[in-house]
Order: structure tokens, then sequence, then C-alpha cells
């Protein structure tokens, strides 16, 4: 689960051709997107229901169900350092589903090595020089799963549309 700042954030309502942090899906037809979360915990199991049906719609994407960082390790070390990671996960002190960057995510204090989240390991990799960026495509705390999908739906297709009228 990742905490929000109160800074900026991209809206799904943007126009996506004129953003460039929607560069990440360029290699659209390779991407994985990892969709992490607890399956034990309500509040922070939907990413992990909702991966199944999004690869219905978008069979060219892999949706991995990631349950810890060590999920995601592997594929930071085989990425080149221009690509992009991208997550889906819950984002508490959120209404709506929004694209985030590692500068919108706060950190939590960390008092154990069970304190240590998603959001201190890609601040970390960030600061190691192992990722150039992450975009998190945050969804609220206990949000509609039917409507979740709804929105991903449009949202991904928006930004492969957009994608592929530029090339």
């Amino acid at each position: 689960m990742i905490y929000m700042t109160k800074g900026n954030y991209y809206r799904t309502s943007h126009k996506i051709r004129n953003t460039l942090f929607f560069k990440f899906l360029l290699f659209y037809y390779f991407m994985k997107i990892f969709c992490f979360g607890n399956p034990l915990i309500k509040e922070d199991r939907l990413p992990l229901e909702i991966a199944d049906s999004l690869k219905k719609y978008f069979p060219k994407v892999k949706f991995v169900k990631a349950y810890s960082i060590e999920d995601v390790e592997d594929e930071i070390e085989k990425k080149e350092k221009n690509e992009e990671i991208v997550i889906i996960d819950t984002v508490k002190n959120i209404n709506e589903i929004k694209v985030l960057d590692e500068n919108d995510i706060v950190l939590s204090k960390i008092y154990s090595l069970h304190d240590f989240d998603i959001g201190v390991y890609i601040k970390l990799m960030k600061k190691f020089g192992k990722l150039k960026s992450v975009k998190i495509i945050g969804i609220p705390q206990n949000y509609n799963k039917r409507k979740c999908i709804a929105e991903l739906k449009k949202l991904l297709k928006l930004i492969s549309n957009s994608l592929s009228k530029s090339e």
C-alpha cells in the first residue's frame, strides 16, 4: 500500500498524448504491469483481484500479481536504466484512480524490516541508480471492483490508442 502526498498528481482525464510520463507504455507489446497487494487485507487486495480481469482485455500486457518486493526485484535487475516499472497498487488518501510517480510517495516510519514497503524500496532503488522511474496506477482503498476495472480499461485503452496514433 502506498501513501500519497498532497502534491501534484496526474488524473486520468489529462490529455494522454501531451503528457510525457505515459512514454512508459512505448513498449506496450512487451509490457509488464505489477499488481501489488496483500490477499489477507481487504483494503489492499483489489489490485490482485483485478489482474486476471485486465488480462482478458489486454492480452499483450502481462499483469503480474506481486505479493512482495521480491516479486519485482528480478525485473528491476533485468531492465535497462532508461526503462520504467509500472505498478498498480492501493493508495491511501485518494478518492479516484490516479497515476503517480515516485515523487508522490510519502515514506512511513520504519521501525523494523516489516515496515519496509514498496515505497521505501522504490526510493532506495532510485537512489542507487537501479531505476529511472516508476509509474504507479493508484487505486483508492475500498474502491468498487467493477468501477475499478472499467476505469482501468478506459485508461489503458486511451494510452494505447494515443501511442498507436503517434507512431
